[in-house]
């Protein structure tokens, strides 16, 4: 008790900040105090790289440390390929090889085969087990005619976060997203 009461006065600052990293570890290199000094950095850094992937968050309440209101903060910034079906979906969508460019840019710095295709989106929806949906995944499927690009089970170890049931289609226009989206998620009567 009396070791509580000795520290609790005692302030430091938490693991991972600024004043932690910054000219001590190499984490930090470069620090930025308004957000237009934080995107063109990024974009310095993306400029000399083959693949990223960001994630970002608007905060809707202030919080001490991290921002005020309406701020974007980084969630992830990686310097690899975004994870899950998203390779995927970029070559369902711009009717392209998204690693055959990444191995291009990698081994020859320049990209070597052309895509010519049809430009499309492409919309996951990540279905629950258990949910009484109005219809199944393969009616599903079967709806989306040839527009569906993949429709199967997510691996156990994922499925907390992105659903068990995989659906993906890719559409000409946003109306056709809403239609399918609105189609995945309806709910039987009553469920």
């Amino acid at each position: 008790l009396a070791q509580i009461e000795a520290t609790k006065g005692l302030r430091a600052d938490p693991p991972g900040s600024v004043s932690i990293h910054y000219g001590e570890t190499g984490f930090f290199r470069e620090v930025y105090t308004e957000q237009e000094g934080v995107i063109a950095g990024i974009k310095k850094y993306v400029d000399m790289l083959p693949t990223f992937h960001l994630e970002f968050f608007r905060l809707t309440e202030a919080k001490e440390g991290l921002g005020s209101v309406g701020d974007i903060v980084a969630l992830e910034v990686n310097m690899r390929p975004a994870g899950g079906y998203t390779p995927d979906m970029l070559d369902f969508s711009q009717s392209v090889d998204v690693y055959q460019i990444w191995a291009d840019m990698v081994a020859f710095d320049r990209l070597r085969h052309t895509y010519i295709g049809p430009r499309r989106y492409c919309v996951y929806a990540g279905r629950r087990d258990g949910v009484r949906y109005d219809i199944s995944l393969g009616q599903l499927e079967a709806r989306c005619g040839d527009r569906a690009r993949l429709f199967t089970r997510m691996p156990d170890a994922l499925a907390g976060t992105m659903g068990n049931q995989v659906a993906i289609a890719c559409f000409d226009t946003m109306e056709e997203v809403d239609l399918f989206v609105k189609a995945a998620f309806r709910l039987r009567d009553g469920g």
